[in-house]
């Protein structure tokens, strides 16, 4: 694809719908009819917002225009693709992922057994659009594009490359790693200048048998403020407890090296249905800081008078006129045009 202003919005509508059709997968996995439903949603989802893009690929429509529904626009796009010398690929299955989505969406849960069957067709369709009519890989497109951050972004991309190798356990570390470097720098400005660790901190406490007293204060302390951060930060508590409850511990030690070390439980392995939970959590949280322009390669920093570098004192002064207009404990109304 181009560079130009249709060619951004059209791969934009393009991972948007592989984001949608991978949270399809992860519903589907479950076994609650619940799940399932939403799953047939996320996939008729993302075969209309494929379609769409095609819809503007082939200039059929304009983005002005695409508000159609959704039988209208296969035989729109169907019609303009037999005119070239071959029709829209499975067209007939995406009918049928049509009407599935309308059952469950008028009948409840009317047609959910099917979520299996709707999974494979949609992924069949979205390869053969991606690939025939953008000439773009659905398996390489990569979400990992939509990170500015050029560090968090590679992480990203590891953790795809992972994946799709049938590495469950490093991509599911490399998803970890990419959340924990995420949350360091968002919370950068706001961290302590000292090193706030139980065994630290309790450290001259020994002698007098007040150290574990003070270490669980301590924990319980860095337990809240965790919490803390990730409401402040827009992070459901419940999804990032079972997306703690999947990863691998990945830590980092005082070594002096930043390399990134994975504790692996005897026998513990990781499935695809786990690395795509964990993936798409860790996906959500970027772009959601991302787009309130907290996660960048400059993050912000606090600064202090303390910190090195040239300051000037200014005095603060009451604007001309308005010095000693104002008695103590009244407030001036602004004056109305």
């Amino acid at each position: 694809m181009g560079t130009s202003e249709e060619d951004r919005v059209i791969l934009q509508r393009l991972m948007f719908a592989k984001r949608m059709y991978l949270h399809g997968v992860e519903h589907s996995e479950k076994q609650d009819s619940f799940a399932r439903a939403i799953a047939i949603h996320h996939f008729h989802a993302a075969a209309e917002t494929a379609a769409k893009a095609l819809l503007l690929r082939l200039g059929i429509r304009t983005k002005k225009s695409l508000n159609i529904e959704f039988e209208v626009m296969l035989t729109e796009v169907d019609q303009h693709l037999k005119s070239r010398g071959a029709g829209l690929p499975l067209r007939q299955e995406m009918r049928n992922l049509n009407t599935v989505r309308n059952l469950i969406q008028h009948h409840a849960y009317e047609g959910v057994e099917k979520v299996d069957e709707m999974r494979y067709f949609t992924r069949a369709f979205l390869d053969k659009v991606y690939q025939d009519c953008f000439g773009l890989a659905f398996e390489r497109l990569s979400l990992g594009d939509l990170i500015h951050s050029e560090e968090i972004r590679t992480r990203i991309k590891e953790a795809e490359e992972y994946m799709g190798n049938g590495d469950y356990l490093l991509s599911a570390a490399a998803c970890s790693i990419a959340f924990q470097e995420s949350l360091r720098s968002v919370r950068k400005p706001y961290e302590r200048d000292t090193f706030f660790s139980p065994f630290f901190v309790a450290s001259g406490l020994r002698e007098v048998g007040l150290d574990r007293h003070v270490e669980a204060i301590v924990r319980e302390i860095n337990d809240l403020q965790e919490i803390m951060a990730l409401l402040c930060l827009d992070i459901n508590f419940a999804a990032y407890t079972h997306f703690q409850r999947l990863v691998p511990d990945c830590y980092q030690t005082l070594d002096g090296t930043n390399n990134w070390y994975i504790a692996v439980p005897e026998g513990r392995e990781w499935t695809a249905a786990e690395v795509w939970s964990i993936y798409n959590f860790v996906i959500d949280a970027l772009l959601r800081w991302q787009d309130v322009d907290l996660l960048s390669d400059t993050p912000f920093v606090r600064t202090h008078l303390t910190e090195p570098g040239s300051f000037e004192t200014v005095t603060y002064e009451p604007p001309d006129g308005m010095a000693g207009k104002t008695p103590p404990g009244e407030h001036a109304s602004p004056k109305l045009p």
